[in-house]
């Protein structure tokens, strides 16, 4: 078994591997908009000539457009920033692989030591003694699947860029390039607006992953941090489950979740003969959304011993509130507290890739002010606590 904040905080490491991965990711894209966007005279001539004269910014873009098109040591520029770029990202990318392969590793030991820890003191308290640790092809799994999670292949890397589409790693320079270019050719924005303009949408992409099958994309450290957190629950389900067996356990008490999912409320919190346990929590269907251990799942289950153990304590689940004229289930509110931190989170990229951009982060500084302090009134008002590594 493994607790509530155990589970939590299992992913943290990678979690944060992954976020410092599209930081790296966004300054490198950066660095190579920035010195792609820095016009020669004549085009900044042409572009302060055609403003005197009142032409509008498509005439003026399309006359700067013909004269870059038209400039070897533009294209010249272009391709040589286009190089650079790819190197940069295959490298931060392969160095990520590795270190998370490391993590992954470390993390997987320790989880494992935590589980066998915890369910030797369950069987303790209870008088019995476990004859064995967790068999070794269940850690080998578990290992396999987390470093599998882990791990990223350059062409499922993507942003969102600019223009609003999800975009492979290896396009989005251009993309950028191409969309800032517009921005300044145009005479709508200076060079420092346009790179500011491609580190805010970058930032509030975040990295993701795009699931090819479904054409959806997902934030690489969210996707990374479900993924592994499910892999750790499902193995300590599948650890508690093979104890009780082996040791001829005839009940099992299911634990209760703050914010359980609808269909898992009608299940959690009780007490249940084994068969009973398998068949109405749907035990080992891990593809079905309503089953105990099913993806982002955190409820456990654990030996019950009649006459022993005690019923765990009532928890106080989060009530439905209005808040703002907006009505939310206790599910809900979680779920706005959420997005809450994955807003704080992009903001917190945004500041970092412009101060390494050498750019002004006094925009975002308030911001980010703003948005904290939002954050910190709505959890009040929700009655949910802050998690502030949420917010890193």
């Amino acid at each position: 078994m493994l607790t509530p904040t155990q589970l939590n905080n299992i992913s943290n490491d990678l979690e944060e591997q992954a976020q410092r991965l599209g930081t790296d990711c966004i300054d490198a894209i950066v660095k190579g908009v920035s010195k792609t966007l820095t016009l020669d005279g004549t085009s900044t001539n042409t572009i302060k000539t055609m403003q005197g004269l009142g032409y509008d910014s498509t005439k003026i873009r399309a006359e700067v457009m013909k004269d870059l098109n038209s400039s070897s040591t533009f294209k010249a520029v272009n391709a040589t920033q286009k190089k650079k770029v790819e190197k940069e990202l295959n490298k931060v990318v392969a160095l990520y692989n590795e270190t998370s392969k490391k993590t992954a590793t470390k993390t997987v030991a320790d989880a494992v030591g935590t589980i066998n820890a915890n369910e030797k003191a369950i069987y303790k308290r209870a008088g019995r003694i476990l004859k064995g640790d967790v068999a070794d092809q269940l850690i080998r799994a578990t290992a396999t699947m987390v470093e599998q999670n882990a791990g990223v292949a350059v062409k499922t890397l993507a942003f969102r860029t600019s223009t609003g589409k999800v975009t492979t790693l290896s396009k989005v320079y251009q993309k950028e390039v191409d969309y800032a270019l517009t921005s300044v050719a145009s005479g709508l924005k200076t060079s420092d607006e346009a790179v500011s303009n491609a580190v805010k949408n970058l930032s509030h992409s975040g990295l993701r992953v795009v699931d090819y099958a479904s054409g959806r994309s997902f934030q690489l450290d969210t996707a990374i941090r479900n993924a592994v957190q499910t892999s750790f629950s499902q193995l300590a389900g599948n650890i508690a489950q093979s104890n009780v067996e082996e040791m001829g356990v005839e009940y099992v008490e299911v634990s209760r979740s703050l914010a359980p999912r609808p269909s898992h409320a009608e299940w959690e919190g009780q007490i249940y003969t084994v068969k009973d346990f398998k068949k109405k929590c749907h035990f080992g269907e891990t593809d079905n959304a309503e089953a105990i251990y099913s993806y982002n799942c955190h409820h456990m289950h654990y030996p019950y011993f009649k006459g022993i153990s005690s019923p765990m304590a009532e928890i106080k689940q989060y009530e439905d509130k209005t808040i703002n004229d907006k009505n939310y289930t206790g599910y809900e509110l979680t779920q706005a507290q959420r997005g809450m931190e994955r807003n704080i989170r992009a903001l917190n990229r945004e500041k970092t890739s412009l101060k390494n951009a050498g750019l002004s982060t006094t925009k975002v500084d308030e911001k980010l002010s703003g948005k904290k302090a939002a954050y910190k009134k709505f959890s009040q008002q929700a009655g949910i606590k802050e998690s502030p590594n949420r917010l890193k």
